[in-house]
């Protein structure tokens, strides 16, 4: 189990770890004219020439045996349809697909998980006919994970600026100086580090709390030890490593008892790790999300886990579609205007 006190150098950290871990994962939707639409998801990961894992697959390329895991726990592809896999060097990609009749239908059986439970979305679909196009304006929001911590981030700041650092909006920045946003940058950072250790340190405090009647002579009973987090905290100076976390307790309760929580090779320092890492897993959660409305190029939306920590989190796109018959009706009708124009006063002058 690794905590930090500072929230960038975690993410970069956690993001280098799982790049090599879980591969990278892309999630594309195609909605058609009809509103009809397929979902397709795809996960490349590097082969090995020798197996390193007994969950990865045995492939034969070029002549060659090589290693993968082509699953991803970021993905449930149980009921869509399987390609086959591609190759680029050392690069191999699973594909998957499904069709289905409506949009909504489609955000019921989303692909996407995290940490073994299914990302929850809704989409809509509305078609606005304007005679000369027809305007496509598709929405599909995703659901908040923002109860995954037991700590709200409005706790160290207010709804706009935790919006802002997790998804951007609203631009808090706008207008400033260089030297400006940086002075703000650095000052929510530092609410959000608060955020993040407080976080972090009271899941760490409900595990031991949870599991306080398997401590070998606590010195203190459950509600004292709650209730002395914060000079936890204190001591520890942000907490940066399990060494540091087990030196922080000791400091605060003059025992070594909680050792074993910050020991991986226990089983309750085993189950504690498993349960922190898990949660700052929504950090690294990423996905590149393109969608193609009818009449329009491919758009990209970042959909990561973070965009997800304050509040749902909504796509929304728009296309038009060129309605060729309404320009040749239009076109006809001119057309018609301008040659009855020019027959009435030819007939009123010969009489047909």
């Amino acid at each position: 189990m690794k905590t930090v006190n500072a929230y960038l150098i975690i993410l970069a950290s956690l993001l280098i770890i799982t790049s090599c871990k879980e591969g990278n994962v892309k999630m594309n939707t195609i909605i058609n004219e009809d509103g009809t639409c397929r979902r397709e998801v795809a996960h490349s990961t590097t082969m090995a020439r020798e197996r390193t894992s007994p969950d990865q697959d045995s492939l034969w390329v070029n002549g060659e045996a090589r290693f993968a895991k082509l699953a991803t726990d970021l993905l449930c592809v149980d009921s869509m349809v399987s390609k086959e896999p591609t190759f680029d060097g050392d690069t191999v990609t699973a594909s998957y697909y499904r069709d289905f009749d409506s949009v909504e239908e489609m955000s019921l059986n989303t692909p996407l998980r995290l940490n073994g439970t299914p990302l929850k979305s809704s989409a809509k679909l509305e078609k606005h006919f304007r005679w000369f196009y027809t305007e496509y304006v598709y929405t599909e929001t995703f659901a908040s994970l923002g109860s995954t911590f037991p700590v709200s981030p409005e706790k160290y700041a207010d709804a706009d600026t935790v919006r802002f650092w997790f998804t951007g909006e609203p631009n808090l920045i706008a207008g400033l100086s260089g030297a400006e946003a940086s002075n703000k940058l650095e000052g929510i950072e530092q609410k959000m580090s608060q955020w993040f250790n407080d976080a972090l340190l009271t899941i760490i405090f409900n595990y031991i709390e949870s599991r306080y009647d398997s401590i070998s002579n606590a010195p203190v009973n459950k509600e004292v030890f709650v209730s002395m987090k914060d000079s936890v905290i204190q001591h520890s100076n942000l907490p940066v490593s399990d060494a540091k976390l087990a030196e922080a307790f000791r400091a605060t309760y003059h025992s070594d008892a909680y050792d074993v929580f910050f020991n991986e090779s226990t089983p309750l320092g085993a189950e504690l790790s498993s349960i922190v890492n898990d949660k700052l897993y929504t950090f690294i959660f990423g996905v590149t999300y393109t969608l193609q409305l009818p009449g329009s190029e491919v758009q990209t939306f970042p959909l990561t886990g973070e965009r997800l920590i304050p509040g749902d989190y909504t796509i929304t796109a728009t296309s038009q579609v060129t309605n060729i018959w309404a320009w040749i009706v239009s076109a006809l009708i001119i057309l018609a205007a301008i040659a009855l124009r020019l027959w009435l006063p030819r007939r009123k002058t010969t009489g047909f």
